[in-house]
This record gives C-alpha cells, structure tokens and sequence, in this order.
C-alpha cells in the first residue's frame, strides 16, 4: 500500500518506502501527515526566481573551511597585534612626554582609532581592485 508523508528533513512530501520510511533516510520523528493510498509525484526541478544556482553552505569541505579560517587568522592576529602596539606606544609618548596616566591612555586610544582607520582604509582599497 503506498503511503506519502511530509518530511521535515526533506521539507516536502516524499514517497515512503514499504516499510514507513523517509526514503532519504530521515528518521521517522520528522514525519508527520501520513497518508495512505497516497502517491507522491517525484519532485520537479525548480527553475524560475526560486531555484538554487549555488551550492548549499553545508557542502563545503573540511579543507575549504580550513582555509577560510586560516586566512582570517592571517588578517586578524597581525591587525590586534598592531592595535596592542599602537595602545602601547601612545602610552609610552604619553607619559614619556610629562603627561598623567589618564591623558596618556587617552593619546594612545587616539592612536589605536588612527590605526584602526588606516588599517580600514587599506582593507577597502584592496577589495575595490578585486
């Protein structure tokens, strides 16, 4: 007897196998409205402004990822280094200079906000040539 359910994993309604399953292998807790005497037609490929004409994000590999992660690391690690040393260096000025503590930090949160925007400013530039 055939029989037809909607499958959450699946998010349509597929045709279950002779033993009451989602054929892709989904369990059978995400199956709901099951109908007997049902024949589900086979899915059409969907075209128009709804199709999918990239690959899902799930499917990329472990490699990709990797090098995703990677070249973030590459950007990410040498600008917090260049801010720490930006904090540091306007309050070395700072108080090298005959200031108090609190307008030395606030020279050097000066400097960090002057390098953040360099730092931006080259980031953008790059991306406009790409």
């Amino acid at each position: 007897m055939a029989q037809g359910a909607y499958c959450n994993g699946c998010a349509r309604r597929v045709q279950l196998t002779e033993s009451g399953e989602c054929p892709n292998g989904h369990l059978r807790s995400m199956l709901r409205d099951v109908r007997k005497d049902e024949i589900v037609p086979a899915e059409k490929p969907v075209s128009g402004p709804m199709a999918r004409t990239s690959p899902a994000p799930e499917s990329r590999d472990s490699h990709e990822l990797l090098s995703v992660i990677i070249g973030k690391a590459l950007v990410l690690v040498p600008v917090a280094a260049l801010g720490a040393f930006a904090l540091w260096t306007g309050y070395e000025q700072g108080v090298g200079s005959g200031l108090s503590a609190g307008v030395a930090l606030l020279v050097s949160l000066g400097s960090l906000a002057l390098t953040i925007g360099v730092v931006f400013a080259w980031a953008s530039m790059r991306r406009r040539k790409n």
